[in-house]
């Protein structure tokens, strides 16, 4: 006979029903049941997004012009970018020359 209680809230409660639910939650998993989680997990999980080659290809890049400034330092030439750092967003690539006038 099945232990049925009345709660506060007017809920009908099995007891025996909790009693089963932790002894199933409770027993070993089979192979089969591994297996089907390990596979779950496999297509959940966060494939490389293009965000992480992206900053790669940044990374090597800003490597290249330190490479570069670096070289040029050493043969004495001084050279400035003026907007080169600009967003990828930005409308235009090329970077902004400011020209002042001589008065």
């Amino acid at each position: 006979m099945s232990r049925k209680v009345l709660s506060m809230r007017g809920e009908t409660v099995d007891f025996d029903l909790f009693l089963i639910r932790d002894q199933i939650n409770g027993a070993p998993l089979t192979e089969t049941i591994e297996n089907r989680e390990k596979f779950i997990d496999v297509m959940r999980r966060r494939k490389k997004s293009k965000k992480r080659k992206l900053q790669d290809l940044i990374n090597r890049q800003m490597d290249i012009e330190n490479e570069a400034v670096e070289a040029g330092e050493e043969s004495g030439e001084t050279t400035e970018v003026v907007g080169g750092n600009a967003p990828a967003s930005a409308k235009s690539s090329k970077p902004r020359i400011i020209k002042k006038d001589n008065q």
